[in-house]
């Protein structure tokens, strides 16, 4: 009796541990999937306003070429807006942006006092809508492991691109999920 009763309460157990994580599972998608959603809506209403055909933030081609038809469009987008720095060079702000992953793609833009001051802002959470005018893969990055005792670095051929370019518009996320604008 003792045994059936221990067996029924790790039974019990671990299914109810197994249930927790489904529905951690379960509530993990919901927010990739909502995420999705409104990306899908904000690509969608600015798509209207600014002619957007193409998001840097989505694209993988392997070599810049392939990226000419990108290059011809007026307008693009960055949605996933990752801020490498601000600077200063030749009395001029510039702001250093990364975006994509496999892919990754660094644009360094010269911007105005307003625009650098909507970047340092507090909302930190934006969408540019940029005109690249030129794209290039980078010749090599580095990578590295460490196991604890030894690291190593490696020189790899890179699958990253530096583009120039402009941007068109600094947006604050918030307001086009809250379908504000």
């Amino acid at each position: 009796m003792r045994n059936k009763l221990l067996f029924i309460l790790t039974s019990l157990f671990i299914f109810s541990c197994t249930s927790q994580q489904e529905k951690e599972m379960q509530q993990r998608k919901l927010i990739k999937a909502k995420r999705i959603q409104e990306k899908k809506e904000i690509s969608k209403t600015l798509t209207a306003k600014y002619n957007i055909a193409y998001r840097w933030d989505t694209l993988n081609y392997d070599y810049s070429v392939e990226f000419d038809s990108v290059l011809a469009s007026k307008n693009q987008l960055i949605q996933d807006v990752r801020i490498n720095d601000i600077y200063h060079k030749d009395s001029i702000d510039y702001v250093s942006i990364i975006t994509g992953s496999n892919p990754a793609f660094y644009f360094d833009f010269p911007v105005s006092k307003e625009q650098k001051k909507k970047l340092l802002g507090d909302d930190r959470d934006l969408i540019l809508v940029i005109s690249i005018t030129e794209i290039r893969r980078t010749r090599f990055s580095l990578s590295g492991e460490n196991d604890g005792e030894e690291t190593s670095v490696y020189l790899d051929n890179s699958n990253e691109f530096i583009g120039r370019g402009y941007i068109v518009d600094i947006l604050q996320a918030k307001k086009y999920k809250a379908g504000i604008e």
